[in-house]
């Protein structure tokens, strides 16, 4: 029995599937129609944008500043193919001075493991009472195939360099897809989620016959 939301491996493996919903059993049989009703069901919640009712719900909140808006720019559903770069547009609020924003996102997998930390090193300055809209460009080509979430971070820095988290939002899932069949499968309990820049074969020689 193998259980994965890694759709080439399924692909690679499988000759039958069973696909569940909230513990019940909503298909068993064949695996291109599994794996299509489980890409179906899985995009209700790989949502490209988040209006005001969501950000309602927060992580972390000092009432500083306020997310009222966010969208994932050029996407219908938060899928993306390895080797793309995720452009989010961010429509937000300042209820206080800050000198020094930043922008930072948590990754984790969609068991809950950490998988990292981004930060953007610029930085920006808002006024009280007025509203923003910032556009960040987030590099994910080194994440395994797989379903994930993150939050969204306003944080500022301290003298000592530390990070001060004045917002962090709820979980917003997507996906990342593997569509280069000539990759290796990818086995996440040895190697985790992150495919570590390759290695460059140099030299190969033969020393005897």
């Amino acid at each position: 029995l193998y259980v994965s939301h890694n759709m080439a491996t399924i692909r690679n493996l499988c000759t039958r599937c069973i696909v569940l919903d909230k513990g019940k059993i909503v298909f068993n049989g064949d695996v291109e129609k599994a794996v299509s009703i489980y890409m179906d069901q899985s995009s209700s919640e790989l949502f490209a944008y988040y209006g005001k009712d969501f950000f309602l719900k927060k992580l972390y909140d000092t009432g500083m500043t306020a997310v009222e808006e966010m969208e994932l720019l050029n996407k219908h559903t938060a899928r993306y193919h390895t080797g793309e770069t995720m452009h989010l547009r961010i429509r937000w609020r300042a209820m206080a001075d800050i000198k020094d924003v930043r922008f930072g996102i948590s990754i984790k997998y969609i068991d809950a493991g950490n998988i990292g930390f981004a930060e953007s090193p610029h930085t920006c300055s808002c006024q009280a009472n007025a509203s923003y809209e910032s556009t960040l460009a987030f590099e994910i080509s080194n994440l395994a195939e797989g379903i994930y979430y993150m939050h969204l971070c306003i944080y500022t820095q301290n003298e000592m360099g530390e990070l001060q988290s004045i917002y962090e939002t709820d979980k917003m899932y997507f996906e990342v897809m593997e569509l280069d069949k000539g990759k290796i499968i990818w086995h996440r309990q040895y190697w985790g989620s992150i495919r570590l820049n390759s290695i460059k074969l140099l030299q190969n020689v033969c020393l005897e016959t």
